[in-house]
Formats: structure tokens, sequence, C-alpha cells
């Protein structure tokens, strides 16, 4: 049996008992609440924060990229929250996307502003924590420039280019582009592609580690430690950042819309 059966519309909609009470109960023992960002998490926060972040395309349904602790790495929380598009929905917010269900528009109107416009083209794919056999989030590195540099991180690439079934292609970006993985290949157009074995944490720490980025004084730990106050404003809890103190008077910044 293949289990992502059970997280298809069809059987949702064939056996709504068994989801109700096995399906659901299943997903609910993830604890999604107390999952927490690991390093390749944060440094999107951090890479959105140098202004070099332009999009962040998940597959992901944990939510873990809109993380508090994520979004505490950035200088902009409401241009961050707008960068990041998950594409197959979340846990957290009810927005999954089951198999056979459409991808949400917000994931088709990004790649044309991404890819259909030459005013400002991506220079650089960096493709870590799947393994592209999903369609049609897997022909997203294919969109990319033929000028631009792809990047794929994973602890065995070569399953990347070896697994994937597809030999077709669909549109996306108001183009007809290949689901199959054209990684090193001979068809790729391609010319600066690189592939590194590696977990996408321990990618994100070598970086970290290496003689460019202490130079340069790179590091996820840089900016200053900011002291963090909950407040209950209108009877709605916020995470804020604490700006200044004066006697028994705070100022506050709401971590979640940048709000004094």
């Amino acid at each position: 049996v293949q289990p992502e059966i059970l997280l298809s519309r069809k059987f949702h909609n064939e056996n709504p008992e068994v989801c109700k009470n096995e399906v659901e109960p299943m997903l609910r023992d993830w604890k999604i609440e107390e999952a927490y960002p690991t390093i390749c998490h944060k440094m999107l926060g951090w890479l959105y924060k140098q202004g070099w972040l332009q999009r962040v395309y998940t597959q992901n349904i944990d939510g873990l990229e809109l993380h508090q602790d994520v979004i505490s790495e950035t200088n902009d929380p409401i241009g961050y929250k707008k960068c990041v598009v998950q594409s197959h929905g979340s846990m957290r917010d009810g927005t999954v996307v089951f198999y056979d269900d459409p991808l949400p528009e917000d994931f088709y109107k990004s790649l044309e502003t991404d890819f259909k416009s030459s005013n400002s083209p991506v220079d650089l794919i960096l493709v870590m924590g799947t393994s592209l056999q999903v369609s049609p989030f897997c022909a997203i590195p294919n969109l990319a420039p033929k000028s631009a540099t792809r990047v794929l991180v994973d602890p065995n690439p070569n399953r990347v280019i070896s697994s994937n079934p597809w030999t077709i292609k669909t549109e996306l970006a108001g183009r007809q582009v290949e689901l199959g993985s054209l990684w090193k290949k001979e068809e790729s157009r391609w010319e600066n592609e690189l592939l590194i074995e590696s977990t996408s944490d321990n990618f994100v720490q070598k970086f970290f580690e290496s003689p460019t980025s202490l130079k340069k004084g790179f590091s996820l730990l840089s900016s200053p430690k900011i002291e963090k106050v909950e407040v209950i404003s209108k009877g709605k809890w916020y995470l804020c950042d604490i700006i200044s103190k004066n006697d028994d008077m705070l100022k506050v910044k709401r971590c979640e819309d940048g709000k004094i």
C-alpha cells in the first residue's frame, strides 16, 4: 500500500469516518506545536536580512519556515512572510494540500513573478531538503534562467537525478517546463551547477564555518540578543521585542507585524 493514499483527497472523500477517527488523530500526534526550526530554517531569515532572499518555496507542511525563531532573524517580518510560499499548505493553519488537490493560487502567481519577468532575473537556485519527486514542485529549479547558478544539497544527490520518474513537461510561469531532473545531464542548459553531498543542516553549518564567512563576520548569532516580552493587547497575545526601557515603562515592537 502506498502511504500517500491516506493523504489523498479521494481517500478522504471515500472514507470520511476513517479519516476523522484515525488519519486526523495520527496527524495531530505529530506534535506540530513542539517542532522547532533547525539552523537550516534560521538561515532563511538570515538570508532575507542580508537582502539576498527573493523567495522560499517549500513542500513542508510543518510551517517551520514561518516559526518565530526564524522570523526573529529578519529585520522585516512582514516582508519575509510574503517571501515564503507554502506550496503544500501548512498543518499550523489547516491549509494542508492533499494529493489530488490543486496547489494554492499563490504558488502559481509567485512563479510568474519570479520567473516570467526578466526585470530581475534569478541568479541562484538553492535546493535543500527535497528529493524533487513530486509534481509540479519538482519543476521549479528548471525554471531558472540559463545564467543562474543551481545548487542542490542532499545526502545522496544522485538519487534526486535517478529517482525522478517524470519524462513530460508542464506549464508553469507561462511556459512549458520539464518535470524531470536535468542536473548534470547532457540536455542541461545551465553551465553553473553544483551537487553537494550533505544534509541541509550540515551544509549551513559548514557555510558559516568557512574561511570566507568567518572573514566577513557572517553568523546567525552576529546580531545582538534582543530581549522579548509577552504582551496582551485587546485580548490578543503578542510576542514583542523590547526596544527601550524607562523606569517602569517599556517601548516594544510586535514581532508579528513590526508595530511599535
